[in-house]
């Protein structure tokens, strides 16, 4: 009877869980919906709370001997799918709840989540359980109104007032585990791994976001896509800028060497070589070679034989007048700034166009891209405007 009597509350618990997973709830309101989302999450809270606080108990007793286990730590990863470094934790949260009764009793009444009391946790470990005491009522307060995310930063400020050396030391800690992999496959893909501390993260989370800028209409790119596009063009300006240090007596460049049938799509012409390792195709040679410096080697001779394609540079005077006609990228709906962009030869000068203002027009390198690689065609429309045309499609006028 008293064993019964004692797990007749999980019980209930278990058969009121396989009621509401049955149950449908797409015929409510979404004001009741929301409603019942938060009451949902916070019994999930009561119960991440039940189980910390069983959990302690089972620690006490060393309840995990009995099945043969040789850790709390192993049992947890075992029995309830923990990782190595969440049993951890749960843990030592279950151990510092019993000196802060005001966090454990928010967490019971499901008023504060594991994130939250797992933040406050933290904080009792880097400061000692001691010095939060006094903070606890408002660190239950603030966690009751705050995101993780928000309570998090609030922590951390905390632990900066009261424990500035100990921050500091985290601080140098997160920096020494700073590291940048980039690889390439056999595909051709480069891959990038690494971690960067917070500073490092935040300053280049900005520069990315600057370039990035908010999608315009038409832009299907994913997110990923375009922060990708964002750290190819900050490295692109950084070359461009020349402000870079040289190595072996030059300024860092990309390296393009082609044959003239490449540039021209003759059959049966090599593929250009960029910084001598990889092969690009010939479009994206005549995207680099509307506005850039070639070295253009004459088929069947020697490579030191080289005429380099210095004439297809647009002139500073030919930019700037391109610069004050077109003000920026004229793809249609793109708000590219002058500096962001490539002049394009709409009849390539590898095909007898001239490098006149008249043949010219500017484009961001996403939709000088997309001119050349992705088959779109670029025409003079009526008056002073262009048209551009997708692959089998319809002309789209541009501004």
């Amino acid at each position: 009877m008293a064993a019964s009597a004692w797990s007749s509350p999980l019980e209930d618990v278990t058969q009121a869980i396989a009621s509401l997973i049955g149950e449908d709830t797409r015929h409510l309101p979404s004001l009741a919906q929301a409603e019942r989302l938060k009451e949902i999450r916070q019994d999930i809270n009561r119960l991440e709370a039940r189980f910390t606080a069983e959990l302690r108990v089972f620690d006490k007793q060393q309840g995990w001997v009995v099945s043969g286990h040789q850790s709390l730590q192993g049992w947890l990863r075992r029995t309830c799918q923990f990782s190595s470094g969440a049993a951890t934790d749960r843990i030592r949260l279950g151990r510092q709840l019993e000196e802060l009764p005001q966090t454990a009793a928010a967490f019971q009444e499901g008023r504060l989540s594991a994130q939250h009391v797992g933040l406050v946790g933290r904080l009792a470990s880097q400061l000692g359980t001691e010095a939060v005491q006094p903070a606890e009522a408002d660190l239950v307060r603030w966690g009751s109104e705050l995101d993780t995310r928000e309570f998090r930063h609030l922590t951390q400020r905390l632990r900066h007032c009261l424990d500035p050396e100990g921050a500091l030391a985290d601080a140098n800690a997160l920096h020494e585990k700073r590291h940048l992999g980039l690889a390439q496959s056999w595909q051709g893909l480069f891959f990038l791994e690494g971690q960067l501390d917070e500073e490092g993260g935040e300053l280049v989370r900005t520069a990315l976001e600057a370039i990035e800028g908010a999608p315009l209409a038409g832009d299907n790119r994913s997110k990923g896509e375009r922060r990708a596009d964002a750290l190819v063009e900050l490295a692109r300006r950084q070359l461009d800028a020349g402000s870079l240090p040289e190595r072996a007596a030059q300024k860092p460049h990309l390296h393009l060497v082609c044959e003239c049938g490449t540039l021209r799509q003759e059959p049966g012409s090599a593929p250009a070589e960029l910084n001598g390792e990889v092969l690009v195709p010939q479009e994206t040679v005549r995207r680099y070679g509307c506005d850039a410096l070639l070295t253009v080697e004459r088929k069947g001779e020697s490579p030191l034989a080289e005429a380099t394609g210095a004439g297809r540079v647009v002139p500073p005077s030919v930019r700037r007048a391109l610069q004050r006609r077109d003000g920026g990228c004229r793809f249609p709906d793109c708000d590219r700034p002058p500096e962001w962009t490539d002049a394009h030869h709409v009849v390539h000068w590898a095909d007898g166009g001239e490098t006149k203002l008249e043949n010219l027009l500017l484009l961001c390198r996403r939709h000088h891209r997309r001119v050349h690689e992705e088959g779109w065609r670029v025409s003079r429309a009526e008056g002073s405007g262009w048209r551009f045309t997708p692959p089998g499609g319809e002309g789209w006028p541009g501004p």
